[in-house]
């Protein structure tokens, strides 16, 4: 092929002008089995052997492994989709706010695995890597054998959030990236200690879910209205919200309530987080769910004002109701604004 001078590479890419870098099998054949037959010096069955070995379940040829395998390079990207594509770390970001809840609810399960486990997932990733080029591609099916031996046996509904997100194409997965973001969890797990340094967690029962970053700040609940660049200082009177807490904090004092006996039924997870109708009921349940008691009335304005308050800064369709609770059992934040 080098001695004829030609490229594969130019004579595929005429037949992808989306640069898919698949075609379909028929042109792959024609060209292996047109003017390049003589001089490759191929018979029609190893041309259609090298055809399979190249070929995806949708019948299209793969023909970029092929000219790479072949050539042992590959031409430089023309777009910034191919530049992302084939750009190693770069993963889908297009997700869903549930599909990103879960996609890291599924990394942190995995990385729990793992780490009981003392795996080190990248050579197993590597046996199995496409054309051995290091190009840190794998395809789906072999993407999901490893999963399974690592014992991380999903329902397909979290396999698809995976592929969606570390899919290189619709057969192959980039392998590096979904590390990079495993890697990620770990820190996670050990700079807010749920692990020692080692990786192990100091609790193997208490499996935390990525999601659950420290609520606490001066930017979430309470704390923020009284922050000299509040954003809404204009339009609310931190006062006012003061009153709606110690209103609360009062009612739940007076009644021996205690709100995460509503809240952690649904939020099983223990992310600290429920989502907005379930926030809403807990506040219904607070004023009007007991009985021989005195009831707490909340205005609209009231409520509306708790749901921007207590929304989670990542996740604004999620409310930080344990941070709810923690502004009306703790006295002392109002303290320093008094």
């Amino acid at each position: 092929m080098f001695r004829i001078g030609f490229n594969l590479w130019d004579i595929f890419k005429q037949l992808d002008p989306d640069r898919t870098y698949t075609i379909p099998e028929t042109k792959f054949l024609s060209v292996l089995n047109g003017p390049l037959r003589q001089l490759i010096g191929l018979e029609e069955e190893e041309i259609l052997s090298v055809s399979n070995l190249f070929k995806k379940p949708d019948g299209y040829v793969t023909y970029d492994q092929f000219c790479q395998l072949i050539h042992d390079y590959r031409p430089p990207a023309e777009t910034m989709e191919e530049m992302e594509r084939e750009d190693p770390y770069t993963v889908n970001k297009n997700l869903t706010k549930r599909e990103e809840r879960m996609l890291y609810e599924i990394l942190t399960d995995i990385a729990v695995n793992v780490t009981k486990k003392r795996l080190v997932l990248r050579p197993f990733f590597q046996d199995y890597e496409m054309i051995k080029k290091n190009n840190g591609v794998i395809t789906k099916t072999t993407f999901f054998k490893v999963l399974d031996f690592m014992g991380a046996r999903l329902e397909k509904h979290r396999l698809d959030v995976l592929v969606k997100r570390y899919m290189r194409d619709n057969y192959s997965i980039k392998y590096n990236a979904f590390l990079k973001e495993l890697d990620e969890v770990f820190d996670y797990l050990e700079k807010n200690n749920y692990s020692d340094g080692t990786g192990q967690l100091w609790d193997p029962s208490n499996i935390p879910l990525f999601e659950k970053a420290p609520l606490r700040g001066p930017e979430v609940g309470l704390r923020q209205v009284f922050l000299p660049n509040w954003r809404e200082k204009n339009k609310v009177d931190p006062r006012e919200v003061e009153m709606i807490i110690t209103k609360i904090r009062d009612h739940v004092l007076r009644n021996k309530i205690r709100m995460r006996d509503f809240y952690e039924e649904y939020d099983p997870g223990e992310t600290d987080r429920v989502d907005e109708n379930d926030f809403i009921m807990g506040l219904r349940w607070l004023a009007y769910g007991r009985v021989n008691t005195v009831n707490l009335y909340l205005n609209p304005k009231e409520v509306d004002l708790l749901i921007y308050l207590y929304s989670d800064p990542v996740y604004p369709e999620r409310k930080l109701w344990k941070v709810l609770e923690d502004d009306v059992e703790d006295s002392n934040i109002y303290i320093a604004h008094i």
